[in-house]
């Protein structure tokens, strides 16, 4: 990260690290200028951490994986510091995103500054005012907001005992989590504006379904962890068949309920490929296109690799590395952010194209049972995130279905531009 370019525009208004910079500069001219989802970092211009604490928020979250999804208009970052100016009342452009989160660094400069904690103040009453599509999350570093209800709603750095590197992962993995409570909840009210029990539908826990072989004890081992670490150290939840079965409903239609409503981890053990109901799970996963990443736990080797565990995030993990766990439960929650912002970005274009599917993953051959699902007939398109799939991937696919044309979001944009 080039911190030359932060400390170059240190000023009290846009405030942009280089990274946030690039989000905001390369969006194609065919990609509408309303983001999906945006960022802004605020702290106290004393603060001289703060270009560099904001510079690794956007180092993660302004990157191309999150604006791929998109075709460029995923998430922008913006950084800005304090103390507000009385002659600049717009602290934060709520406009330029249909879902705007606020990050605000709070440290004992800006808690005594009047001014500095008039315009925080301010943010967080406009954010109110529009609703859960807009938040604003306090991160106390040093100081102590007044007790005016304030201090509840801080996500507490000052309290996690970890290293310096394991303190941003954390912090980051609390906010991805928050960031997708955000961008459920605007889809939600998208798809049944007449819900009027918002709340309830934004603290809704996601559910982790670990899907594991029996057979093999890393997997039950792994499983475990992952169930205790989820129960102890986030707000997700999660779903074991061994534990969380109720009495009295039948297998198999609670397998596919918990897996449609929640997300999949796969632990890919030696046996998994060869269970019945792990390929079915990870079919189910497919099937209804929910977020998934498959644990890499091999100890030995496997007959026949299962086909459908490919086109998802997959990571490494043995037993005996416990602190793996924290990677996992980051890149699962990437992929959930990355799952929402695909969605927000096409439910309008979906339902304004009947015949085209838009997946939010890189089709494979098992993505073609998805057209017969939606009932399409005759010439169908299927846009995908970018970028563009392989030559061979896509002749692949005409040599099975000429009538079938698939594109990238990007190349799909380009090609509805009069």
């Amino acid at each position: 990260m080039n911190q030359a370019v932060f400390s170059a525009r240190n000023e009290r208004y846009g405030t942009i690290a280089a990274v946030g910079w690039y989000m905001m500069m390369s969006v194609d001219t065919d990609t509408p200028t309303k983001s999906t989802f945006a960022l802004d970092v605020l702290w106290h211009e004393r603060y001289s951490e703060g270009n560099r604490f904001a510079g690794w928020l956007g180092s993660h979250f302004a990157v191309d994986r999150f604006r791929d999804v998109t075709a460029g208009a995923g998430v922008r970052v913006t950084f800005r510091t304090l103390p507000w100016d009385s002659a600049d009342p717009k602290l934060v452009d709520w406009e330029r995103a249909d879902t705007t989160a606020v990050v605000v660094l709070v440290t004992q400069d800006l808690v005594q500054d009047p001014e500095s904690l008039h315009g925080v103040r301010e943010v967080m009453r406009e954010a109110e005012r529009i609703g859960l599509s807009a938040r604003v999350f306090p991160v106390m570093i040093g100081g102590s907001f007044p007790d005016d209800g304030l201090r509840e709603q801080c996500i507490r750095w000052d309290e996690w005992s970890l290293e310096c590197e394991m303190l941003r992962e954390k912090l980051v993995r609390s906010l991805t989590h928050e960031f997708i409570r955000m961008l459920r909840y605007q889809l939600s009210k998208s798809s049944t504006p007449n819900d009027q029990d918002h709340l309830s539908n934004y603290l809704k826990k996601i559910s982790v379904f670990l899907s594991h072989s029996k057979h093999d004890e890393d997997g039950k081992i792994i499983a475990n962890q992952l169930r205790d670490w989820i129960d102890s150290h986030t707000a997700l939840a999660s779903f074991i068949d061994t534990r969380d079965l109720p009495s009295g409903l039948p297998f198999e239609e609670v397998i596919a309920s918990s897996i449609q409503n929640g997300v999949l981890l796969a632990i890919r053990t030696d046996s998994y490929s060869s269970r019945e109901w792990c390929c079915q799970e990870v079919l189910l996963a497919k099937k209804h296109r929910v977020p998934m990443i498959v644990i890499d736990s091999f100890q030995s080797r496997e007959d026949r690799a299962f086909p459908y565990l490919g086109n998802v995030p997959t990571i490494r993990m043995d037993p005996s590395d416990k602190h793996r766990i924290e990677v996992v439960i980051g890149c699962l929650l990437d992929e959930i952010f990355l799952h929402y912002l695909w969605l927000c970005r096409t439910a309008a274009l979906s339902n304004a194209n009947p015949g085209t599917l838009f997946l939010p993953r890189v089709p494979e051959l098992a993505s073609l049972s998805s057209l017969k699902q939606q009932g399409s007939q005759g010439a169908t398109s299927i846009v995908y995130p970018d970028p563009p799939m392989m030559g061979a991937e896509t002749r692949l696919f005409r040599a099975i279905r000429s009538d079938v044309t698939l594109c990238s979001f990007s190349q799909w944009s380009r090609s509805q531009s009069p």
